[in-house]
């Protein structure tokens, strides 16, 4: 209850579920069981035939069949990369291929297998992998413990992966284990039915995630400062700090806010590839840019059910969740877009109030905008209820916008809007924008506490 009282909610999810031996969660989510169906190979090709914000990734299905028939579509190789449409075509072919000498590709190729060894020294706990590779461990023995090189193999296998490295660098062409990932769905526990109830993520070879980390990680990965998802040294509890802090220090001032959270529906699929592109792989070389671009341009996905029935469908949107860079490309991305959208909504009057310095470079930070990941949260000073209904419905249609330009909307269901009224007449300012909110759709999302990242 202390915890609960306090707003610590992943405290009080934490001694629920203690108390009760059982696994319980927020909106009478149950954990522990099972579910009731899962999804057949046709569900999940046609739930991805739609566009992102409605479940999908708006793919194209590439082989059907049984599950003991997959080796025919391995013996494909290359082919199975082939666009099977020109609109297919002109989305895969966007980037540009670099024309590499035969000592390029050597060198690049040599630097990367070293890259991949350094990553491959990275413990991590065991994250499962495709029916067709091994585990992330037995590859750290095969290509880095000292002992290796006495094995009669091991070195063959060094040069080889080494090799390997060379030959896709200058073709631009990873084998085609390296670029399918095997379906896995993950229970959300949402209380929905079929594809919607489960969280499609992607199970990938584990030395092509470490190649293209080891690639990725040429260049120190940061972000803003009001952005959270992602980034070494950042905590989610950080934003309810800021937030607090902001609205303690406005308050005092008598400055009422606005605040709004928004979520995007299914946002890691539905990203298009021209966002992902463009602000996080600025600061990379040609070569470095066409393989990272190429990563999910070129990539397929195997699903599989219980019926022992196979498919394999081609995204033409997404970022696949669980791949080595996905997640903080995904991040620097999306905080682009919104960076671009917050250009022109607030007065010079409001960017000085929302602003504050860093104790440590002194630089000004604007502190309208909290990230993390797709979560957003917007703080927009406001003076009358008239012009914080006018601000709340102009910020929903302008980020709809923004957003739709790269494929992407948002979950309406999801929105929250809070308005803090503060200072004199704050009680009937409160009123007053309540009934001009009962006049629109907005109603509903209104809230008298807000919670953003499992916080109050």
């Amino acid at each position: 209850m202390e915890a609960a009282n306090s707003g610590n909610w992943r405290q009080a999810w934490a001694c629920g579920r203690a108390m009760s031996q059982q696994s319980l969660g927020p909106k009478g989510r149950i954990f522990h069981a099972l579910a009731e169906m899962t999804p057949d190979v046709d569900d999940w090709i046609q739930a991805m035939k739609q566009p992102g914000p409605k479940g999908g990734c708006d793919a194209t299905e590439i082989w059907n069949g049984e599950q003991g028939d997959l080796g025919s579509f391995f013996r494909l190789n290359q082919l199975a990369l082939v666009p099977t449409s020109a609109y297919v075509a002109n989305e895969v072919e966007t980037c540009s291929k670099p024309q590499l000498r035969e000592e390029q590709a050597e060198e690049l190729g040599a630097e990367d297998f070293r890259r991949m060894q350094a990553q491959l020294q990275h413990h991590s706990r065991g994250f499962a992998v495709p029916p067709w590779s091994i585990p992330r461990d037995f590859w750290r023995v095969l290509l880095c413990d000292a002992g290796a090189d006495e094995n009669y193999d091991a070195p063959n296998l060094k040069a080889l992966v080494r090799r390997l490295c060379s030959l896709i660098r200058k073709t631009t062409a990873p084998p085609l284990e390296w670029c399918l990932s095997k379906g896995c769905a993950i229970p959300k526990y949402n209380n929905k039915t079929s594809t919607r109830a489960f969280r499609l993520l992607h199970l990938l070879d584990p030395l092509s995630k470490t190649w293209i980390a080891g690639i990725w990680g040429k260049h120190c990965f940061n972000l803003q400062h009001t952005s959270f998802g992602f980034i070494k040294g950042r905590r989610r509890e950080e934003v309810g700090m800021l937030l607090r802090a902001l609205q303690y220090r406005l308050g005092k001032n008598k400055c009422s806010l606005l605040l709004c959270s928004f979520d995007v529906a299914n946002a890691f699929p539905s990203i298009d590839w021209n966002a992902l592109d463009s602000k996080p792989l600025k600061s990379f070389n040609p070569a470095d840019r066409a393989l990272l671009s190429r990563r999910y341009r070129n990539a397929l996905c195997l699903v599989t059910d219980s019926s022992l029935n196979a498919g394999v469908f081609r995204p033409l949107t997404d970022n696949r969740q669980g791949d080595g860079p996905a997640a903080q490309q995904f991040a620097r991305a999306f905080e682009a877009i919104i960076k671009k959208w917050s250009k022109d909504l607030f007065t010079l009057s409001e960017l000085s109030m929302l602003a504050a310095r860093d104790p440590w470079s002194k630089i000004p930070v604007f502190l309208g905008s909290l990230l993390f990941a797709d979560d957003l949260l917007k703080i927009i000073p406001v003076v009358l209820p008239v012009g914080a209904l006018n601000r709340c419905l102009q910020l929903i249609t302008t980020l709809r916008t923004e957003l739709q330009q790269h494929k992407m909307d948002l979950n309406l269901d999801k929105l929250q809007l809070l308005a803090s009224w503060v200072g004199p007449g704050s009680a009937r300012n409160r009123r007053d924008f309540l009934d001009l909110l009962g006049s629109t759709d907005l109603a509903k999302i209104c809230k008298s506490t807000l919670k953003h990242l499992g916080m109050q």
